[in-house]
């Protein structure tokens, strides 16, 4: 904070303290022989002067210059607001009952049209959040027979069948497909429950330009928001599983390049690596002949490594 207020001037070697008018008042004059004080870098750690060691020196009252006040240095720092409880805290829901509103700006590929359907939301929050006619009819009907409570009850435990990470990714596909059905001016009553044909057409714009895996990942998306929601889904559509398998095959050169293949050298290293006082790394190396074979033949093979047979069983 020190060097943020305080000003070093070269030409006279001494540190200024501002005012309020934008002039600097000098505190002290630095001797660079002086103990303490490093004569290569006079901008140093070691030149940084405790306050209380800065001693403005005496005004001559019979100077021509103006007579500037020097204000106490905590004046020029900023006063934070003092802070007020609310008055009422019942209005603020508990953390569980809430549902946090995205904090970012989307990017230029990922925004809607705005909807009350489609809350800006986060993304873990959208297959739960995000609502539909169909969805809309679907909760007053069984209302009608069944206590709010249990539904909500219901509808909560099938929301946390999916974990976390599992619901983000599922996001993307319900973004892409309502991108997709603004697009081209689908209502919402075409959207859930989604026809086979339609969801076609869904795989077909976008094949060839992301990889089938990721198609793939995105029609999960949608299944799910239609499992949660109680909507029918073309689950043994053969003229959607065709589709998936063209969007596979268009978009093939999306995918990884293939990894070279394990060495002897990497299963060497691996069986270092691993620690036998933990059972889930027996386990890892037991279930892998592969890795068994090798360590077997390294060992036959090799004369500066030896493997302990009673470490692995």
């Amino acid at each position: 904070m020190l060097d943020a207020i305080l000003k070093y001037e070269d030409d006279l070697k001494a540190f200024r303290l501002p005012c309020l008018d934008g002039s600097y008042i000098p505190l002290h004059v630095l001797t660079l022989g002086s103990p303490g004080v490093s004569s290569d870098d006079p901008r140093s750690s070691q030149t940084q002067i405790p306050l209380a060691t800065l001693v403005p020196p005496p005004l001559n009252p019979h100077s021509s210059s103006p007579i500037i006040s020097l204000h106490p240095l905590r004046s020029l720092l900023p006063v934070p607001p003092p802070f007020t409880p609310p008055s009422d805290p019942s209005h603020i829901l508990e953390p569980s009952t809430q549902v946090e509103l995205a904090s970012r700006k989307p990017h230029c590929d990922r925004k809607i049209d705005n909807n009350h359907l489609r809350p800006n939301v986060r993304a873990i929050d959208r297959l739960k959040e995000w609502a539909s006619p169909y969805a809309i009819q679907q909760k007053a009907a069984l209302s009608e027979h069944i206590p709010q409570h249990i539904l909500d009850s219901a509808h909560a435990i099938v929301v946390e069948g999916w974990a976390a990470q599992t619901k983000t990714s599922y996001a993307a596909g319900l973004l892409r497909w309502h991108q997709f059905c603004d697009k081209e001016n689908i209502p919402e009553q075409r959207r859930m429950p989604a026809s086979e044909t339609l969801l076609a057409g869904f795989v077909g714009m976008h094949a060839g330009l992301v990889s089938g895996s990721t198609i793939r990942s995105w029609l999960s998306g949608i299944r799910a928001w239609h499992i949660l929601n109680q909507a029918p889904w073309p689950e043994k559509s053969n003229f959607l599983s065709v589709a998936r398998r063209a969007a596979n095959i268009r978009g093939s050169h999306h995918r990884r390049p293939r990894r070279n293949p394990i060495t002897l050298q990497h299963l060497l290293a691996l069986r270092l690596a691993l620690d036998f006082s933990s059972p889930f790394h027996c386990a890892f190396l037991r279930k892998r002949p592969s890795i068994q074979t090798a360590m077997s033949l390294a060992q036959a093979l090799s004369q500066t490594i030896f493997f302990d047979r009673t470490d692995d069983g």
